[in-house]
This record gives C-alpha cells, sequence and structure tokens, in this order.
C-alpha cells in the first residue's frame, strides 16, 4: 500500500520559527525528514538559522511559518496576555 505525505516546505525555502522564549528567527531549510510508522507520521526540517550564531536545529512543522506575517501573528497569540 503506498503512502502519500505532503509538507509545508522544501529545502531552500525560507521560514520563521516562532519561540515563545527567543522569539521569531528566520532560516533557511537543509533538509526534510518524513518518517512513516505504523503510530504515524512525523516531518522533521533541518534548518539553519539566517544569524549564523543560532546555528542549526531540528524542527517540527508547528512553530515554522512560510511568511513573516503568519509568525507574527502566531507570536502575538503566545505573548499577549488578555
Amino acid at each position: 500500500m503506498a503512502t502519500t505525505v505532503t509538507h509545508n516546505f522544501t529545502v531552500g525555502d525560507t521560514v520563521f520559527v516562532v519561540n515563545p522564549e527567543t522569539g521569531i528567527r528566520e532560516a533557511l531549510v537543509s533538509a526534510v525528514t518524513i518518517n512513516i510508522k505504523p503510530t504515524g507520521t512525523t516531518i522533521t526540517y533541518n534548518i539553519a538559522f539566517k544569524k549564523t550564531n543560532y546555528g542549526t536545529s531540528i524542527v517540527s512543522e508547528t512553530g515554522l511559518y512560510g511568511d513573516i506575517d503568519e509568525a507574527l501573528l502566531a507570536y502575538k497569540s503566545i505573548v499577549d496576555v488578555p
């Protein structure tokens, strides 16, 4: 049985990483890993931050955004206290 998996970003895409502690950081996708198991599918991205002193990271799609406006809205909802 064939399984079809879609992911949001490809190698070379610019993404914005949203984190409540570090804010929003711009990065490039350097690799995409898709892991299909009976318990579910996970997609992770190897990213390299554009500010080199931040280094690299492996992250899931949660917290990654394709444009700065989406990232700002997501960050605002995290840090705004009603």
